[in-house]
């Protein structure tokens, strides 16, 4: 593994850990270096990626997305070692993108059934009125987002 892919790994398990909500310090610790350098690392990577935005900015202003730039291979002018950390970190956003609508659609899921539990309660025959007929939860899901309504009569 050259000293580029190892920094590029180093790179993606400090930035899931940083994901999962691990301090710096610990992150650090965990991958057997300095707070030091893995900021240092993390500041150089960072670099490569505003360089290269900016270049692409400079030579094509009209696009919208620079991951698609890298993605289909146009490099810049960045050196080849730098172009892969550019892609590597669009990668990784990508990946973290899908997660978060993973995680919140997750989260919208135990709200629902939340609700649901609260408004039903818990199958006893005798309960107050707050039924489904007093209180009503309405997912929605589309293709570009999605929602939760609720209404209550009163």
């Amino acid at each position: 593994m050259s000293a580029s892919s190892e920094s590029l790994a180093l790179l993606g398990r400090a930035a899931e850990l940083r994901a999962s909500g691990t301090p710096w310090t610990d992150a650090a610790t965990r991958l057997s270096v300095t707070h030091d350098e893995l900021r240092l690392l993390v500041a150089e990577h960072n670099r490569d990626y505003e360089r290269y935005r900016i270049a692409v900015g400079e030579r094509n202003r009209n696009v919208s997305d620079v991951c698609d730039e890298a993605s289909a291979g146009r490099t810049y002018g960045l050196s080849a070692a730098s172009f892969r950390e550019v892609r590597s970190a669009c990668s990784r956003g990508s990946t973290f993108a899908i997660l978060q609508f993973v995680f919140l659609g997750s989260a919208v899921v135990s709200g629902g059934l939340a609700a649901y539990f609260l408004t039903n309660g818990d199958g006893a025959k005798e309960r107050p009125k707050l039924g489904n007929d007093m209180i009503s939860v309405h997912p929605t899901l589309a293709r570009r987002g999605f929602g939760l309504g609720a209404r209550m009569k009163f």
